[in-house]
């Protein structure tokens, strides 16, 4: 199946450790199944004092190692098991970051995120299903058939002859039982993208007031997922009854033939101590199992999911660059999927450490364009050009440790003030304080009761437009990048405060290159060249 392969695919560096405990689990077993055969085999002759000392010695003894081995399986694998889903979330992170942005524009984080979340919560129980149904279930079956074909060939045979009737149909059912299962996770993921997106826009729902709307939306989906959950159930109990019953069928079978045997005197009674306890302990992994199955198919399609979001299309060279003269658009020709409207940049070229402009309306490709540059975009024609070195074939280091884009949407870290600010880097407070007081933000941190430990809340909420997009643009100064692409820098901020960031900017970009879309006139002073958005085409102003 794919998540078993997904499981060994992804173990890495647990891979050792995780076989070394599934072994530990495997003896668990046998030492488990080993405590009914000896009181069988020390129960078909007359129990004497010699044998009675000699029994308890060795079932106490067993029970101990027993309890060892499981002492040793709760300890390292249960924390693997925790382990590892973290690590796989970490895993799932890095994908997700290294995805171009023209894939993280067609996806919703909220759902991938709970998607990412359901994955990992359920490989980390089945981790945990790993050291103790399944090494369990592969120690007693074994075990199972080797003292049943002691007792009886004919018997082991039998038992054989089911079991594979019963794995045949187990396997027929299960394919039966997937485009069902497949149908319930389609409606599932389709639920959890709709009740995530609500989440995710609560206040937006209460603004708007719109209760009634977002609550009937999800009980739609709510009552397609009832139906489906209870269309699986159905198949499901009649899979679970067929498979139980063939199972019963040899129990039943087996018990009887042992009692024939024993009232011919062919057998001792205490062999049905042994087998008794034997089915009651298979069944039960057989119940553990049948269940770990149908979560298996489920995550199946889960995992088909996450496959499909997080394969990355991105276009990316090899070729290094260790310094560069200029950047040039020629004849580039896009298109949204969901438009058919075409941006169109005949000709655009910034020289190292220019400061280009780019004016218009809304809606004229501005902020297509900035995307685009920083090779976020692809154009469907055309060329992107680094000193006439394509963008197809420049790795992707370039843009990362070259290119900053300050966004005029911005989303700060639910994190402190000061860590959205420095970003991991070794900034002192001074230098901070400093900056806030180039951009008017200088009295307001003060006056914080935290200070720059004040946590800013989830995208920044409990900060104004105005601040956000200040903050955003201090710590995307501070980056200290040789490229930045600022789109609206000061389209929250009245004419005074504009004046200071406008002033800040001129101040902290006079050694880089940038490109600065905006509305505004007034950025055009700290700029070398004009460029202007119309009709859905850039072309520089003279």
């Amino acid at each position: 199946m794919n998540a078993i392969k997904f499981l060994v695919k992804n173990l890495d560096k647990y891979r050792f450790k995780f076989f070394v405990i599934f072994i530990i689990g495997i003896f668990d077993g046998v030492v488990g199944f080993l405590i009914p055969v000896t009181l069988s085999e020390f129960t078909k002759t007359s129990l004497v004092i010699v044998n009675f000392s000699k029994v308890v010695a060795i079932i106490i003894a067993l029970y101990v190692f027993s309890l060892i081995l499981q002492w040793f399986v709760r300890r390292y694998g249960e924390a693997l098991a925790m382990q590892f889903g973290i690590y796989l979330k970490v895993k799932f992170f890095k994908k997700l970051e290294a995805l171009p942005v023209s894939q993280h524009i067609n996806i919703h984080s909220g759902y991938v995120l709970s998607l990412i979340s359901k994955v990992t919560d359920e490989f980390q129980s089945l981790v945990f299903s790993v050291f103790w149904v399944f090494a369990h279930s592969i120690s007693h079956l074994l075990l199972f058939f080797i003292f049943t074909a002691r007792e009886s060939l004919l018997v082991a045979f039998y038992n054989t002859i089911i079991l594979s009737i019963f794995v045949v149909v187990s396997i027929f059912l299960s394919k039966k039982m997937i485009p069902i299962a497949k149908e319930l996770n389609i409606k599932r993921a389709g639920l959890l993208e709709t009740y995530v997106d609500f989440m995710t826009n609560m206040l937006t729902i209460k603004k708007l007031n719109i209760y009634s709307f977002a609550e009937n939306k999800i009980d739609q989906k709510v009552e397609d997922n009832y139906i489906q959950i209870q269309k699986l159930q159905n198949f499901h109990s009649n899979r679970w009854f067929i498979l139980h019953a063939l199972f019963g069928l040899t129990f039943v079978s087996t018990i009887c033939y042992f009692l024939y045997q024993i009232s011919q005197g062919d057998l001792s009674p205490s062999i049905l101590i042994l087998f008794v306890v034997a089915y009651a302990i298979i069944k039960g992994n057989v119940e553990r199992l049948s269940e770990i199955f149908k979560r298996l198919m489920e995550m199946n399609t889960y995992i088909k999911s996450l496959d499909d979001i997080l394969k990355n299309n991105k276009l990316s060279g090899d070729r290094k660059i260790a310094d560069w003269q200029a950047i040039k658009i020629a004849d580039v020709k896009f298109r949204h999927k969901e438009t058919e409207k075409e941006i169109i940049i005949p000709d655009f070229k910034i020289n190292k450490r220019e400061k280009v402009c780019i004016i218009g309306k809304s809606g004229e490709g501005k902020t297509t364009f900035l995307n685009i540059l920083a090779n976020f975009l692809h154009p469907q024609e055309g060329k992107c050009l680094i000193d006439n070195i394509s963008y197809k074939d420049i790795n992707q280091d370039f843009f990362i440790k070259n290119v900053v884009v300050i966004s005029q949407e911005v989303e700060l870290f639910n994190i402190s003030l000061r860590e959205n600010i420095v970003l991991g880097r070794d900034i002192g407070d001074e230098k901070i304080f400093n900056i806030f007081k180039e951009v008017d933000l200088y009295n307001w941190a003060k006056m914080l009761p935290k200070g720059l430990d004040t946590i800013v809340g989830e995208k920044g909420i409990k900060l104004s437009a105005g601040q956000k997009q200040r903050i955003n643009l201090i710590r995307g100064i501070v980056l200290d990048r040789e490229i930045y692409l600022l789109d609206e820098p000061i389209s929250h901020l009245d004419k005074k405060t504009a004046g200071k960031v406008i002033e800040f900017l001129k101040k902290n970009l006079s050694n880089k290159t940038a490109i600065i879309v905006t509305h505004h006139e007034v950025l055009k002073k700290i700029c070398d060249k004009i460029y202007v958005a119309e009709n859905n085409k850039l072309i520089k102003s003279f």
